[in-house]
């Protein structure tokens, strides 16, 4: 918590579907623990590296929640 992070993502649905990426936009920027991003997405990051490249899967729980 506290770690200042820039990355970019792209966000996909479980059959692929692309619903968002920055990767032609300017990196992403936040600070883990500010309430701007998800508490699974930031869970899923704990031990990553500068410069790793990681797949996460984050689940309804732990994302949106399920499909509405």
């Amino acid at each position: 918590p506290g770690t200042k992070v820039t990355l970019h993502f792209s966000l996909r649905l479980k059959d692929g579907e692309m619903i968002d990426s920055n990767f032609e936009r300017d990196p992403a920027t936040f600070v883990v623990g500010d309430g701007n991003l998800l508490p699974g997405f930031e869970k899923a990051m704990f031990g990553l590296l500068e410069g790793d490249r990681k797949t996460l899967v984050i689940t309804p729980e732990q994302g949106f929640g399920q499909h509405n």
